[in-house]
């Protein structure tokens, strides 16, 4: 009877323990799929931030050492603003919620696996705040520039600029007929003190290194989540 009762209690932890593992796997699944998605988000991030660092290093020596009677309206307006910010975050999160809601996290054997799956996410929340910061550098920025130059340009002149910022090395900014354009408004600066646009220099350079900084970090969100999708497939491999 009591031997015949402890095989039921075997058999019913393996059935257990088989389908807490069929969870995992699928978890696995899901996780790798999301890690994949994280990768690619990262890639682009790290393009985007590759060409806004390249056009940083161009526009702080343009504007390092001109007076205010050097500087146009014009030159402001093509030269400042659209490439100071980067594209929001969007990491995919759902799987890892869920296997810590479910408590399933708990049954992933492998503790290194487990160490470096804490470690990924708490790197996204890093970076999460790291953007947050950014984006509020960003808007001072911003609000700089409108306070030293007349922005007021049409729309359609507007989305020309943008196409030519994305599209052609700023060396060329200046030589494009869109310049031209832009000269022909006439539009003087808002203010006539240099120091105004020395806060507005010293604040991209600021921003130049913290672009600096997720220039190195997404390459390792990229490495980081390669190595979990290795240890998933190693640790629970499809049928």
């Amino acid at each position: 009877m009591i031997i015949g009762i402890l095989m039921a209690i075997r058999v019913d932890n393996w059935n257990e323990q088989q389908n807490i593992q069929q969870e995992i796997q699928a978890y696995s699944k899901l996780l790798i799929a999301d890690l994949k998605k994280d990768i690619e988000e990262a890639e682009i991030r790290k393009s985007q931030i590759d060409w806004k660092i390249e056009v940083f290093d161009s526009v702080l020596p343009f504007f390092r050492h001109k007076t205010i009677e050097e500087i146009d309206n014009a030159d402001i307006f093509l030269s400042l603003g659209y490439y100071i910010n980067y594209r929001p975050l969007t990491w995919h999160r759902n799987t890892i919620e869920e296997l810590k809601s479910s408590g399933s996290v708990h049954y992933i054997e492998n503790d290194s696996l487990k160490r470096m799956i804490s470690q990924y996410y708490s790197f996204l929340d890093h970076l999460g705040e790291d953007y947050i910061d950014d984006t509020d550098l960003a808007k001072s920025i911003a609000d700089n520039i409108r306070h030293f130059a007349n922005l007021n340009y049409p729309k359609p002149l507007k989305d020309s600029i943008a196409t030519l910022w994305q599209n052609v090395p700023f060396k060329e900014w200046f030589s494009s007929p869109l310049y031209k354009q832009v000269l022909d408004y006439r539009y003087n600066l808002l203010t006539d003190e240099i120091k105004d646009l020395q806060i507005i220099l010293n604040q991209l350079q600021s921003m130049r290194q913290y672009f600096g900084y997720r220039q190195v970090e997404y390459p390792t969100v990229v490495q980081n989540a390669k190595e979990i999708i290795g240890l998933l497939e190693e640790s629970y491999p499809e049928n």
